[in-house]
C-alpha cells in the first residue's frame, strides 16, 4: 500500500510541476516554438556564405529565423547571433536580431507593422511585439498584444 501512495505522490508531483510549467508559458505569451531546419535554403544573397555553425529554422508566418556565431573582436569569444527578417535582395525587411553571451541567449525583437510580411500581418495585429529567444536547438517565440492608443475612442485626449 506505501509503494501505491509513494506512486501516487509522485505522479501527482510530477502533473503539478507540468501544469505550473505549461501555466508560465501561457502567461509568458508564448505563441510558438520553431525547430531547427537543415533544409533551409541559407540566405546567402543577404548574409554571405553559410558559416560553420550557422542553422536555420522552421519559418514564422512569412519570416526566416537564422542564427549563427560571431566574433566581436579579435580576441573575443565566439557569440550565439538571431536574426529574423524577410524577402530577399531589393526585397528584404529585417526585424531584428542580437547575439546572446554569457547566461542570456540571443535574442530577436520584432514589430509587426505594414513593412512586415503579410502573411504576420494576417496572424498578428499591427503593433504587437514579438520575441524570438534561441535556446538550444530550438526558437522560443513569445508574443505581446500592442498597448491600446490613448487617441482611439472619441478622439479626445485626457490630461
Amino acid at each position: 500500500m506505501r509503494v501505491v501512495l509513494a506512486g501516487s505522490l509522485a505522479a501527482a508531483l510530477l502533473l503539478g510541476v507540468g501544469l505550473t510549467l505549461a501555466v508560465q508559458e501561457l502567461t509568458r505569451g508564448a505563441v510558438a516554438v520553431l525547430r531547427e531546419d537543415t533544409d533551409m535554403e541559407w540566405p546567402s544573397d543577404v548574409w554571405g556564405p553559410r558559416t560553420d555553425g550557422a542553422r536555420g529554422f522552421d519559418p514564422f508566418y512569412g519570416l526566416a529565423v537564422i542564427s549563427q556565431p560571431q566574433q566581436m573582436g579579435p580576441e573575443a569569444d565566439l557569440m550565439e547571433c538571431l536574426s529574423v527578417f524577410s524577402g530577399r535582395g531589393d526585397g528584404l525587411f529585417y526585424a531584428g536580431g542580437a547575439c546572446g553571451t554569457g547566461p542570456f541567449p540571443a535574442t530577436a525583437i520584432a514589430i509587426v507593422g505594414p513593412q512586415s510580411p503579410q502573411e504576420l500581418r494576417d496572424r498578428f495585429a499591427d503593433g504587437t511585439l514579438l520575441q524570438f529567444v534561441l535556446e538550444g536547438d530550438r526558437v522560443s517565440v513569445f508574443a505581446a498584444a500592442p498597448e491600446p492608443n490613448p487617441d482611439d475612442g472619441d478622439g479626445s485626449r485626457a490630461g
